[in-house]
């Protein structure tokens, strides 16, 4: 009887931040408390002028948790399409995680996107749904699929495996019906290729 491993997926966060030192340790210690921590953190900065940086490396350095960190200062903004293209492009991670400075993640977000990305090895994009909260942390009272509009038959797409982008499989991860304490949106992909475009 045989028995194939899979390898271990090496897991990035693709971080991207601008003036973001108020709600980026917060961040940063929900990353490291993950029950499966990621290998790398890549934090893409867009020009901040109040520490981002120094708080980043300094939670870092605090943990006794081994993350590689690279950290991206742009001096000029690239805006937060740019910022985000710039953080992926520099992540070596198999699966890439989405992270938004101001964003917390329950324990189990990485573990549970680890767990959709094998389950279906045609899967190339996850998301799941986030619950919206004050500048306290507070839920505001309703999520961002609600903020967004996105309606049940749009959702009931998602969820079948019917909706992506093209021919790219998308699903919402297990988790979209608990509470997710963000304020956006989070999304994961899979790596196929390294190879750089011509």
């Amino acid at each position: 009887m045989s028995t194939s491993l899979r390898p271990v997926p090496v897991v990035s966060v693709a971080l991207c931040t601008h003036n973001g030192a108020r709600h980026l340790g917060e961040q940063l210690r929900s990353i490291l408390a993950q029950t499966r921590v990621p290998d790398e953190i890549v934090i893409s900065d867009d020009a901040s002028t109040d520490g981002t940086i120094e708080l980043a490396r300094a939670v870092l350095a605090e943990s006794t948790i081994a993350v590689s960190l690279t950290v991206i200062s742009n001096t000029v903004a690239l805006g937060v399409t740019g910022n985000f293209e710039q953080a992926v492009r520099a992540c070596r991670g198999d699966i890439i995680v989405l992270s938004d400075q101001d964003d917390v993640w329950h324990r189990d977000r990485v573990a549970i996107a680890l767990t959709a990305f094998d389950a279906d090895p045609d899967l190339l994009f996850l998301h799941s749904n986030a619950q919206l909260v004050d500048e306290t942390g507070r839920p505001i009272g309703y999520s961002l699929f609600a903020a967004l509009q996105i309606s049940r038959r749009e959702l009931r797409w998602v969820r079948s495996g019917r909706a992506g982008f093209g021919s790219t499989p998308a699903r919402t991860s297990p988790a979209d019906e608990g509470p997710r304490r963000r304020r956006t949106g989070c999304g994961a992909a899979r790596i196929r290729s390294r190879a750089s475009p011509n």
